[in-house]
């Protein structure tokens, strides 16, 4: 069975480079000669400006898409040394780290698809990708991959940054020459007047222009407003600029941003919402997740108990024992939510993007995450917890049920 997101594999990384070609195509041949040809000629310290300001957007789309397009083709992805995480599977195996366990004895949980793979904590079987993945955070169909705490959840982050950065730096500079088209648009073609005829007739005076409330009436009036502005113009025509506009430049390139075009203001629009959706996703994987220790994975399991109120929700851990005791350590039921992988949000923070300040702007791994993605630091505090914790029993959980 194929499943949504593998189809969402084959559309979404296409859209993107789309939105990333095309943006950055009307920024560099239209928005920036039409601020060129738009700024006095006598300027040239403005002029100067205006290159260096195509010179920055251009770094930041370039290390935008190449981030992108790393993550994508899965550049990042950790490949721990063999010997390293066989020595950490080994630990699981002589119980001497902490670990998921699949029963009260403290078997470990394993994978029912990948030929019984041991799956350790923070570990899931990603039905997308079709293997185990070990530091699991979430599959992100933007980039067809998954995000891993030790790999690729650093650079994703970057992404967010750079990508935020490279749409405001340009649409910062066309918001006011679209604005000012629309503010064209809507004084010829929403007048009361007789430029306004068109509209009237065909759209503000008939049923099916308010058939979808006054959101869908004022937005199909600004849409048939562009579409119908070229006629009215040319049968209206407007008075001559300014006199204080008449040197700027020759003005003779064409360009889509020299008269209102629907395509421009598409194109502004639909970067403005992806910048939203954008700074909110770096605003939620900051705040919620590297700063609390948590991932995507161990938030949504907290959310779903909650939601469905299961008393057998959770995650089941071996414990070993304290170094020098004697005990032979226990299972415990950890409940959702509880983030025993915190180290409070300045550690939290530095385990994954890194100590120094450099280390936050470069994609490759400079924190503090195993590179196997098997034995995560845990805080005495944590560690504490987990131990005086009931041990966990197998028909109690059944009684559950």
């Amino acid at each position: 069975m194929v499943r949504a997101n593998q189809v969402l594999h084959r559309i979404v990384p296409g859209l993107m480079l789309m939105v990333i070609f095309w943006g950055s195509k009307l920024f560099l041949k239209e928005l920036i000669p039409y601020m060129l040809e738009h700024s006095a000629q006598d300027h040239s310290r403005r002029r100067r400006l205006i290159l260096l300001y195509k010179s920055f957007f251009t770094l930041q789309v370039s290390l935008t898409t190449a981030l992108y397009l790393a993550i994508y083709f899965n550049r990042f992805h950790s490949h721990p040394n063999s010997r390293a995480q066989a020595a950490s599977i080994q630990n699981i195996l002589n119980r001497s780290i902490i670990y998921q366990a699949a029963d009260a004895r403290g078997s470990p949980l394993r994978c029912t698809i990948c030929k019984h793979q041991i799956i350790p904590v923070r570990g899931r079987h990603c039905l997308d990708c079709g293997r185990c993945v070990y530091g699991f955070d979430h599959h992100c169909v933007w980039f067809a991959q998954c995000i891993t705490i030790t790999g690729t959840l650093k650079p994703f982050v970057q992404v967010l940054v750079l990508g935020t950065g490279t749409i405001l730096t340009g649409v910062i500079p066309a918001i006011p020459v679209v604005a000012q088209h629309l503010q064209r648009v809507i004084a010829l073609t929403w007048t009361a007047g007789s430029t306004g005829d068109t509209l009237r007739r065909i759209w503000w005076t008939r049923w099916w222009g308010w058939a979808g409330g006054p959101v869908y009436r004022y937005v199909g009036g600004i849409v048939l407003g562009y579409i119908y502005y070229p006629e009215i113009k040319l049968r209206h025509p407007t008075p001559p600029p300014p006199a204080d506009q008449e040197n700027w430049g020759n003005k003779t390139r064409k360009s889509i941003l020299n008269e209102p075009r629907l395509s421009a203001l598409i194109l502004v629009v639909a970067a403005t919402m992806i910048l939203l959706v954008m700074v909110a996703m770096l605003a939620i994987v900051v705040k919620n997740n590297i700063l609390n220790g948590l991932s995507t994975l161990e938030i949504e399991r907290a959310r779903q108990s909650h939601r469905w109120s299961r008393d057998d929700a959770g995650i089941t851990l071996w414990v070993p024992p304290r170094d020098g005791q004697h005990d032979s350590g226990k299972v415990v039921r950890v409940p959702p939510g509880i983030p025993i992988f915190d180290h409070g949000p300045w550690a939290n923070f530095c385990l994954i993007m890194g100590d120094q300040v450099w280390h936050w702007f470069v994609p490759w791994k400079l924190g503090h995450t195993p590179p196997d993605g098997v034995e995560w630091p845990i805080s005495d505090h944590w560690l504490s917890y987990l131990r005086s914790l009931d041990k966990y029993n197998d028909d109690d959980h059944t009684d559950h049920h």
